[in-house]
């Protein structure tokens, strides 16, 4: 299907030497969660996302924090699950985001 197009094409492109790039690359998937939720191939995603989160520059890792936060809010806790291998720092900032979440109503 198009979606799964879509994403098999970004997903090499979060393992790029280029910041800028794995940035875009997580962007774009955070969008493809937001406008299509978990209807998107998800199953490829969270090996190369994990290890963008551990990345030296910040912007990579705080867009790779952005896409769990964006799958969160279509998954719901079910989300920890594929946070486990994250620093407890960034795991915690999650769990603070997700609360703020769950109070706004989102």
């Amino acid at each position: 299907d198009d979606l799964e197009l879509v994403v098999n094409e970004i997903i090499p492109k979060l393992s790029n030497k280029n910041p800028k790039i794995q940035i875009a690359a997580s962007a774009g998937l955070t969008h493809l969660v937001h406008h299509f939720g978990i209807n998107i191939p998800l199953k490829n995603i969270f090996s190369p996302i994990e290890k963008i989160a551990q990345s030296t520059n910040a912007g990579v890792r705080t867009e790779a924090m952005n896409f769990y936060k964006e799958l969160y809010k279509w998954m719901g806790e079910a989300v920890a699950s594929f946070t486990s291998k994250l620093k407890d720092a960034q795991i915690k900032d999650l769990e603070k985001t997700y609360e703020e979440f769950k109070n706004s109503g989102e």
